[in-house]
């Protein structure tokens, strides 16, 4: 993967974690810390499984 590719990647999940973490907290009522803590769960076990991001966003962050 190329280093443009990689940022990329980062900023991606950075934004998709703070989108995550904001949806648990409005749509699941969700402390901050808890929310945190529950997306970074997520996200690992994700990229764990090599899922396709996008996924989350198109289906999960509507």
């Amino acid at each position: 993967m190329q280093a443009s590719s990689r940022l990329f990647s980062k900023i991606y999940e950075t934004d998709l974690f703070i989108r995550i973490q904001n949806e648990l907290m409005n749509r699941y009522q969700v402390d901050d810390r808890l929310a945190q803590e529950m997306t970074w769960d997520f996200l690992d076990l994700l990229l764990t499984l090599n899922s396709d991001l996008s996924l989350v966003d198109q289906y999960f962050l509507q």
